[in-house]
């Protein structure tokens, strides 16, 4: 345990539910293996310590999109990019997914950019508003 070490997530909700329960488990099992293995290992609020977010389209805090259904418009809406960085200087963009089935079957591909300023920029851009409107997770409710 690092002190003062946070981490924000954004995930969908239930997306590909049915495909990855026999690929390592859906987006919910991971969530809840998480926070348990952190409240094993006596981790003080763990929901401080890793704020895991739903994706909300509306961006409400309340509303999480399921399964990638945009409900109200009747369109599914996947995305396949991914963004994440870290203490504002790397992030990490790309389509590549941190699983079995990536490593091992597909064609995916992920940029490193080490540059603060860049990274600040895009965390305000990409991130932070989304991360905002997302929906806790529901340990953390």
């Amino acid at each position: 345990e690092r002190p003062g070490l946070t981490a924000q997530i954004v995930l969908a909700k239930n997306y590909e539910d049915t495909g990855e329960q026999f690929d390592g488990g859906t987006n919910q099992d991971t969530v809840n293996e998480m926070y348990s293995r952190l409240k094993s290992a006596g981790v003080a609020n763990p929901c401080e310590r890793l704020q895991l977010r739903w994706y909300s389209r509306k961006m409400d805090g309340v509303t999480p999109v399921e399964g990638g259904l945009d409900r109200e418009k009747g369109v599914n809406h996947p995305s396949h990019v991914k963004y994440s960085s870290y203490d504002g200087q790397v992030a990490i963009v790309g389509s590549a997914n941190m699983d079995n089935q990536s490593f091992n079957r597909s064609r995916e591909v992920n940029v490193v950019v080490d540059d603060k300023a860049l990274v600040r920029a895009w965390d305000g851009q990409l991130f932070d508003k989304e991360f905002t409107g997302a929906v806790p997770a529901d340990a953390c409710r």
